[in-house]
């Protein structure tokens, strides 16, 4: 079946957001309806599951200077490296 773009008005914010035909075979595929809201608006309500409340106290994973994340040490012991937002940028502590 072949699909034509479609202008869609968000239900949130009321933006106009284009969903491509590429976009209709994967959610046929899936087996899940078109999207009724917008990216930002999609990426909004997945950032409210996500845990910002907690903060932890950690050193980096690049210069080993304290810095303050959302994930705990011990969980993240041999699974993540996490950099102080400068050491990403620049490669410096």
């Amino acid at each position: 079946m072949e699909y034509q773009s479609k202008e869609i008005v968000c239900q949130n914010c009321e933006a106009d957001f284009t969903i491509e035909p590429d976009d209709f075979g994967f959610y046929e595929k899936m087996k899940v309806p078109a999207p009724v809201t917008c990216p930002q608006c999609r990426q909004q309500a997945r950032m409210l599951f996500r845990n910002f409340k907690t903060l932890y106290k950690r050193p980096s994973s690049l210069s080993g200077k304290m810095i303050i994340s959302i994930y705990i040490i011990r969980i993240l012991l041999f699974r993540f490296m996490i950099f102080s937002n400068g050491g990403v940028m620049t490669g410096k502590a």
